[in-house]
């Protein structure tokens, strides 16, 4: 049960995060120029669907655009699906992490995927009151 779902409300506007809760949220340390590799605890697939049923009398106004990120050692995909049928705001996600340890060398390009992971998550899908 939630008391709030919009992140922020501006007139007939309601600005909704795309997943109810942050799928991924772990940055990987900065560092200039990293010399050990990096290990995460294991490799893995970790996928999120959230699905908003809108009341009668809200429209979908802007939907995210599809992401897709990759980089040598991992993938990350996003979807977003209005069904005005059934007034049901459909985002999923998935992160593939093919192996556990990031190579020093590798390490910036890393780095960068998790962090343009955060910020394709802080995207937010907005509705309107009719």
């Amino acid at each position: 049960e939630y008391e709030k779902v919009p992140d922020f409300i501006a007139g007939s506007k309601y600005f909704l995060n795309s997943r109810m809760y942050k799928f991924w949220s772990k940055a990987l340390p900065k560092t200039e120029k990293r010399h050990n590799d990096y290990y995460l605890e294991y490799p893995f697939i970790k996928t999120d669907s959230t699905i908003y049923q809108l009341p009668e009398g809200f429209v979908v106004e802007n939907l995210p655009k599809p992401g897709s990120i990759k980089y040598a050692l991992g993938s990350y995909q996003s979807t977003y699906f209005f069904d005005a049928a059934k007034r049901q705001l459909i985002t999923t996600c998935k992160v593939k992490i093919d192996k556990h340890i990031i190579p020093a060398a590798q390490y910036q390009e890393a780095l960068l995927f998790f962090s343009d992971i955060i910020k394709e998550q802080q995207q937010k899908v907005v509705v309107r009151k009719e």
